[in-house]
């Protein structure tokens, strides 16, 4: 009787950890792998052989559907690409008998997302089957304006690789042809076009990065120089930005730097001064992203639920001992 209780508790832990473990891999998936289940958001391109009518590009719905013509929706999330293509292709057979299996092709639709911000026609977020390169993702915000100063652009890498910021020439590279030279953009990265009259590279320059609208360095006025006159002069925060974890970094006469944490939102939602530092010239304000829960949440209760079942175990085998 001891021995089967044991086996009984034993059975529910690895039953548990079958429940997690699929979570955690599945969150370092990405659509083009076999194991990864599609969710909302997500596109793929289906191409029926012989019927060009049928070839599309689809795209995961709230619901978590896709919807075809005539067959109408059909439930895709949570499964790999190999099992959307078996569904797809059973749901075709009903209304195309001379449909075959092999005629059914469903591919993964990678995209990657950049934001371009500032002196272009259409600034947003951006998606691409394929990874851009700087004068893609301007041209599909619909191309620079006049003011432009395309001699400046700035590339920010998104704050999960780093949050580092450079400077490209984009008008050097057009006007010498090169423009195998314009830098592949990465996953999320955003694109500040700045204007000829913000370009500030004088003593009293503050550099604003990470989720704020026009990352870059700016000029405050000696009398008009704390931290939220810096954030609204780089066009202030953006939707996912963190208000209670800013970074304020200083360079030191040493050499050395010093990073104050700032919860700005103490300073927007009560008034708190402190929550509202005055800024030096050179320093660097480092605006962070939300962490985005959501996404996490059900890794997390399943994680939970592994703790508690170890736990759970733990207790069960002293008393039975």
């Amino acid at each position: 009787m001891q021995m089967n209780r044991r086996m009984l508790i034993l059975l529910a832990c690895f039953v548990a950890c079958s429940c997690v473990l699929p979570a955690v891999a599945h969150a370092q998936l990405k659509p083009g792998d076999p194991e990864y289940r599609f969710l909302a958001g997500d596109q793929i391109r289906l191409t029926v052989a012989r019927r060009t009518s049928l070839n599309q590009q689809l795209t995961v719905q709230e619901s978590g559907v896709v919807t075809l013509p005539i067959i109408g929706d059909v439930a895709v999330a949570n499964l790999t690409l190999k099992e959307i293509q078996i569904k797809l292709y059973q749901e075709l057979r009903d209304a195309y008998p001379s449909v075959n299996e092999s005629d059914v092709l469903v591919e993964a639709v990678l995209q990657h997302a950049v934001y371009v911000t500032g002196e272009v026609k259409t600034p947003g977020r951006y998606m691409f089957a394929e990874r851009p390169n700087l004068w893609d993702a301007i041209r599909e915000a619909g191309g620079p304006t006049p003011g432009a100063a395309l001699d400046a652009v700035r590339i920010v890498e998104d704050q999960s690789k780093g949050g580092t910021s450079r400077v490209f020439n984009v008008l050097e590279a057009l006007e010498s042809g090169s423009v195998d030279q314009f830098p592949v953009l990465g996953d999320e990265d955003t694109i500040v076009i700045p204007s000829t009259e913000d370009i500030y590279t004088g003593s009293f320059g503050v550099t604003v990065m990470g989720a704020v609208a026009r990352p870059g360095t700016y000029r405050l006025q000696s009398e008009k120089r704390d931290l939220m006159t810096a954030i609204l002069a780089s066009g202030g925060f953006r939707t996912d930005a963190s208000l209670k974890h800013l970074k304020v970094i200083r360079a030191t006469e040493d050499g050395s730097t010093t990073t104050q944490e700032v919860n700005i939102s103490l300073y927007l939602d009560k008034g708190d001064a402190s929550a509202n530092p005055l800024l030096e010239p050179g320093d660097t304000v480092n605006v962070p992203q939300q962490t985005n829960w959501k996404s996490n949440w059900s890794l997390l209760l399943s994680t939970l639920a592994v703790v508690a079942t170890l736990g759970f175990l733990v207790v069960e085998i002293n008393r039975t001992d």
